[in-house]
């Protein structure tokens, strides 16, 4: 497809779909760039939204235990501007925030930085090596965060729901651990 100048990147073809991709082999000189051009920038907004607690109508009914692992509580109400969570790896430290909300992002991230993100997953590890502190919107207890928080020895606070949307990037914060809660410094 990049021989025929259908597309710039081999990697575009991920952006079109199955039917467009032989109509761009059959006709390369149609505007395929522009396609791919506006469907990798829907998909940029679209890695920023956060999906929606659940899906439906009516109230959650959920055990305690479980609405406290998925992050359903209300986990009270910020006090002094610090932000709580649960406490998913003891500890406590201060330290740089940084906020990184794709792994795309990774190079920016420096060893003793606070690992300020949605969630976690497996290809998120290698930078809990060199996190001082790990703070997530989302998760409980067993989410990868917490475990892979707890292996490395390092504070963790999850799922504050508002982690990413009021801390920002650079701010010095001092994450507990312990007791599920991040405190911003001056």
């Amino acid at each position: 497809m990049t021989n025929l100048g259908a597309i710039d990147e081999a990697e575009d073809v991920f952006f079109l779909h199955r039917d467009e991709l032989s109509e761009a082999a059959e006709h390369p000189g149609l505007p395929w760039g522009s396609i791919v051009e506006e469907r990798k920038q829907e998909w940029e907004r679209w890695t920023t939204q956060l999906p929606p607690s659940f899906i439906g109508e009516g109230e959650i009914h959920m055990d305690p235990v479980r609405a406290q692992m998925q992050g359903l509580l209300d986990i009270g109400d910020p006090k002094d501007g610090d932000i709580p969570g649960l406490a998913a790896s003891g500890g406590q430290v201060q330290g740089t925030a940084r906020l990184i909300l794709t792994l795309q992002d990774a190079h920016r991230f420096k060893p003793v930085n606070i690992l300020v993100t949605y969630s976690t997953a497996p290809p998120w590890t290698p930078l809990f090596a060199i996190a001082a502190a790990v703070v997530t919107d989302s998760g409980g207890p067993l989410s990868h965060c917490a475990i892979v928080a707890r292996e490395y020895e390092i504070p963790a606070v999850v799922g504050t729901k508002v982690a990413t949307a009021r801390i920002k990037d650079g701010t010095l914060l001092t994450v507990n651990g312990s007791e599920g809660v991040v405190t911003f410094e001056e």
